[in-house]
């Protein structure tokens, strides 16, 4: 394995912006009936970022080309599932909506689906 010795961090620290997380899971109610809820919310601070998808492009009206972009959490944390809601201050809230590893650099990166409106492009 390719150890860094964590000479990449200050990029890492450079991106990261504050979020919180709420990792969604069942959730009981004093009847005992179970729907899908918020278990527990866990602050961040790491990079969340807008990444272009090399493979994947649309073609507009006039013929040319319109590259998709992507948004990635790049996280310590290996606890995050699908579905769970990443919620930031600034740059709105996302649902992840899938998981890999870096093992090289001990990450997780999750892609990200933006929520909400379209204040956010």
């Amino acid at each position: 394995m390719f150890d860094n010795f964590d000479n990449f961090a200050f990029m890492f620290d450079n991106l990261a912006r504050d979020a919180t997380v709420k990792v969604m899971g069942q959730v009981t109610d004093d009847l005992g009936v179970s729907q899908p809820g918020m278990i527990k919310e866990i602050p961040i601070h790491e990079p969340i970022l807008n990444t272009l998808v090399p493979n994947d492009s649309y073609s507009t009206a006039d013929g040319g080309q319109i590259n998709s972009t992507v948004y990635q959490l790049e996280s310590k944390h290996s606890e995050f599932n699908k579905n769970d809601e990443v919620i930031t201050d600034d740059f709105g809230s996302f649902v992840i909506t899938d998981k890999s590893s870096d093992v090289a650099g001990g990450l997780f990166v999750y892609t990200l689906k933006r929520k909400g409106g379209e204040k956010f492009v």
